[in-house]
This record gives structure tokens, C-alpha cells and sequence, in this order.
């Protein structure tokens, strides 16, 4: 809502407008956001956008996963243009509205208590679109890159059905792609898009719900967990103990320390994490900054 971003959101930014409308869809009542901006249309760094969401007076878990939204569309664009993503210029999804956009759905998900981010099959249309780069295929390179293994239905229309923005927030957030996980529902809605089609509803069915286990109905039910491994020969063992300390109270699952033996025969020790796939950004993040290490290796 506009009191989510404009109260307890603040970016710091002016000359924007954030409004909501209840529209018909194909006989459907959605919630349609408007968002209005009051500036020339400009290009920003992805070192900008850090800096913007880096200052804001925002949740931080609504920082993480903007910063995780817009690292995901800088790496996409430098890989398509086959430029560093720290060098990567946004176009489109740098303008102003973009922020909004994306900060919006993320202080939507933490109004909303969200945890986890699943989504159904994401629509391709056909054709070409218009871009700052002039007329590319339709989906964009972009958008093909955000949305690898992720599952994808293709629509017989002429239009843009997914953004780099949209794929963006999908490849950052979302857990899983495919089937409706098992879950109480608790809650539904939908969002409309601008344009109205005239056979097909233009809306996004948001539901929101509590999990239930699987295990009730299959023997073979399993959760994909990340891993984040890092070695370390440079800190002390009273320090390791107070990071570990502090990355189980920024939600790791588990945290443990393997010795090893690295080049040289320095003594050294592995630094593991066990966490939810949601919670490895920022664990990430957290790492980086409690121990120095200069790589962390990841998997599920």
C-alpha cells in the first residue's frame, strides 16, 4: 500500500506517486498499482541502486531482497551485454519507478508476513518488443537469462507478458516453480496489468497461505536447503565461535566448523551453514562481514 512505501519505507527519493485502483479484468476485480514519477527518465548505476536501497530507512529484509532483485537484473543485463554487472547501466528498470516497483513488492511481502515466494508456470508472449537497445525478441535475452529452470507457459499474444523487472523479482525470491506447494490458504488477491485483453484476464493470482508437510502423503518428501562454505586461516577460534553465534541468530539453520589442513600445511578450519534458500543472501552478506573471507562457496 502507499502507507507501506511512504511511511514505513521511506527511500529517501521524491517526485513519485503511488496510488491504487480496483479495476475489472475480463469480469475479474483486481487491485491495479499506479505509480507516477516526476523526474526526466535517467540512467542509474548498479552502484546507485546499491547506494539508494544501502541508505534507505526500510526492514531490512525489505533491503535484502530489493538488493537481491536488482543484483539479479544487473547480472542478467551484464551477461547479455557481456559487461561487468558492477558496470551494468539500468535503462527502464534503473528509472524511478522501477525502485518503487520493486521496493513496493518487497514491503508487500513483509506487510503480508511472507516467508517464502513460489510461483506457477510465468507466461512468454511472442513477437518483439521495443527496448532502450531498439527491438529485441520477445521474451527479452534478459528475461530468458533471470528465468532459467524456472518453468514458463507460452501465450499466442504479441506483448511483453513478462518484464525484466517481474522476472527479476521471480528469480530472487521464488523458492520453487511449478505445482501450488501444500499449504492452508489463508488469503488470496489480484493484481491487474495496465492493458486488457480481450480473451484472457490480465492479473497475477497472489495467494498466501501457511505450509503444510508433505509427509502425510509421500514417503519421499525432501526440502532443498542451501549450504554456504567458506575456509578461513586468518581468525581466531574465539572469533569463529562469536560469528557462528551470530549467524544462527541471523536465522542459519545450523552452523559447524570443519579443521582442515590448507597449502603450506596451514592449519585452518571450514566454516559450514545449513539455511533456507530466502535466508542465504543475507547470511551471505552477514559472512562476508563477520569473518573477512574472500569467497563463499554455495549449494543446495
Amino acid at each position: 500500500s502507499e502507507m507501506c512505501i511512504r511511511d514505513r519505507n521511506n527511500l529517501n527519493l521524491d517526485n513519485w506517486d503511488l496510488e491504487a485502483e480496483i479495476v475489472d479484468r475480463n469480469g475479474l476485480t483486481a487491485t491495479r498499482a499506479v505509480v507516477t514519477t516526476y523526474e526526466e527518465h535517467h540512467h542509474r548505476r548498479w552502484k546507485d541502486i546499491q547506494q539508494i536501497l544501502q541508505s534507505a530507512e526500510i526492514p531490512e529484509r525489505v533491503k535484502i531482497r530489493a538488493l537481491a532483485i536488482f543484483e539479479a537484473l544487473a547480472k542478467s543485463e551484464g551477461a547479455v551485454h557481456g559487461i561487468p554487472f558492477d558496470e551494468v547501466h539500468f535503462h527502464e528498470v534503473g528509472a524511478l519507478d522501477a525502485l518503487i516497483d520493486i521496493v513496493g513488492s518487497c514491503a508487500a511481502l513483509e506487510s503480508l508476513a511472507v516467508t517464502e515466494v513460489h510461483v506457477g508456470p510465468i507466461a512468454m508472449g511472442i513477437g518483439t518488443i521495443t527496448a532502450a537497445h531498439g527491438v529485441l525478441p520477445n521474451p527479452p535475452p534478459a528475461v530468458i537469462h533471470l528465468l532459467k529452470d524456472f518453468l514458463t507457459v507460452g501465450v499466442d499474444l504479441n506483448v511483453e507478458l513478462t518484464t525484466p523487472t517481474g522476472a527479476a523479482i521471480i528469480s530472487a525470491l521464488a523458492i520453487s516453480s511449478g505445482p501450488m506447494p501444500s499449504m492452508t490458504i489463508t488469503g488470496s488477491g489480484y493484481g491487474a496489468g495496465t492493458k486488457n485483453f480481450p480473451e484472457r484476464s490480465n492479473t497475477t493470482q497472489v495467494i498466501i497461505g501457511i505450509a503444510t508437510s508433505d509427509k502425510s502423503s509421500s514417503t519421499n518428501s525432501a526440502e532443498i536447503l542451501t549450504e554456504l562454505t567458506t575456509n578461513i586461516d586468518d581468525v581466531t577460534s574465539e572469533y569463529l565461535a562469536h560469528a557462528m553465534t551470530k549467524l544462527k541468530d541471523a536465522g542459519a539453520l545450523d552452523v559447524w566448523l570443519t579443521p582442515i589442513i590448507m597449502k603450506k600445511s596451514r592449519l585452518a578450519n571450514t566454516l559450514s551453514i545449513l539455511a533456507k534458500t530466502s535466508d542465504s543472501y543475507a547470511l551471505t552478506n552477514i559472512l562476508f562481514e563477520l569473518t573477512g573471507t574472500l569467497g563463499i562457496r554455495k549449494s543446495e
